[in-house]
């Protein structure tokens, strides 16, 4: 999954199947660019194997200067 675009799609394509899919998840980082917006990534760490598994866990990173945080 290189960008958002294919995310979006990936997900629309695994719709209806197992947890056991979305694991292929773990460990990608998707940049997103929105228009107007700040860009950011979005980092998977742990996709839950099943509705009674611990809850996914993701991460956005953001550019320091994006929320304020001053370059040294």
């Amino acid at each position: 999954v290189a960008d958002s675009a294919q995310l979006a799609q990936w997900l629309r394509n695994c719709d209806g199947r197992s947890y056991g899919a979305l694991k292929d998840l773990t460990g990608v980082t998707v940049p997103f660019h929105m228009a107007g917006g700040a860009p950011f990534d979005l980092h998977f760490h742990y996709i839950q194997g099943d509705p009674y598994a611990s809850p996914s866990l993701l991460e956005a990173r953001l550019p320091p200067q994006t929320v304020g945080i001053p370059m040294e």
